[in-house]
């Protein structure tokens, strides 16, 4: 398989994993690996290590917004349980000229990152599978290996945010309060650095201040840009502070409300006890 010569689209995932920390050799073929079927028979691997790029959208107020899934190749969306997960009950696969527009790629060759615009990516459990799997690197004729642990943290995947956001609730429903505050506060720390909810193309990390005359030097030797980016999330930032903050304040009263019960319900077990003394 020969080594993949450095096209612009080749380019702009090759860069676009740099940025996060990430080198990828990238293979080239001189047939179109289009279908994951077509990528499998020309890599010699099983149809589930093939990454199936695929472009949602959601409809909004300012135009159709991406949603990016990362399937396995031998999987097919069901567009009910996208809906459930991503909580978009509009949500529909866009076409071939939308995923263009929102990606700057041709379908057959979208890759998982190095996209024009930021989109959230939510990517199938069964990947996780294989200890390699391979993905589209820009063209149809060109992927790349990675492992599922690093194309997750490439992405930006929505698994990481809904990770957060299932454990805090199934600690709200255990009525652990503080734990579900330390998730959402994690939460908060994670999209202040770009770990989740990153507007930045590409998604990279960013720092949420000023970096000044170290900012080139950072976004070269680890991928961060400047808190211009930082401004853009600071609604997601404050909310998940909030919700951390509430959770805080209600296991506190929680708490105190519990110590105040414990005295009177041991003078009733005193009292039981009293009675059940007099009685016998």
């Amino acid at each position: 398989m020969p080594t993949a010569s450095l096209q612009p689209a080749i380019q702009r995932v090759v860069d676009a994993a740099a940025v996060k920390g990430v080198t990828i050799e990238v293979t080239v073929f001189d047939e179109s690996t289009h279908t994951a079927a077509e990528a499998a028979a020309a890599l010699g691997t099983e149809l589930g290590q093939i990454v199936k790029s695929l472009v949602f959208v959601v409809p909004t107020a300012d135009g159709p917004a991406p949603l990016l899934c990362l399937i396995a190749g031998h999987n097919r969306v069901d567009v009910a349980r996208l809906a459930a997960v991503s909580g978009a009950a509009d949500v529909r696969r866009a076409s071939a000229r939308e995923a263009h527009d929102l990606t700057g790629f041709a379908i057959g060759g979208i890759p998982p990152i190095g996209h024009d615009r930021p989109m959230r990516a939510i990517m199938d459990p069964d990947l996780g599978r294989y200890p390699v799997v391979w993905a589209a690197a820009g063209l149809s004729t060109a992927v790349f290996p990675v492992p599922p642990g690093t194309l997750r943290i490439l992405a930006n995947g929505f698994i990481v945010t809904s990770l957060l956001w299932s454990s805090g609730l199934a600690a709200l429903i255990d009525r652990k309060l503080f734990w579900g505050a330390a998730f959402f506060l994690v939460a908060a720390l994670c999209t202040a650095f770009g770990i989740i909810h990153s507007p930045a193309p590409g998604s990279p990390l960013f720092v949420p201040w000023e970096t000044g005359d170290i900012t080139d030097k950072m976004q070269l030797f680890l991928g961060f840009y400047p808190s211009a980016h930082f401004q853009v999330v600071i609604p997601y930032v404050a909310g998940y502070l909030a919700v951390g903050i509430l959770l805080i304040i209600w296991g506190g009263f929680d708490q105190l409300s519990h110590l105040q019960r414990r005295p009177k319900d041991e003078e009733d077990d005193d009292e039981e006890n009293e009675e059940e003394e007099e009685e016998e």
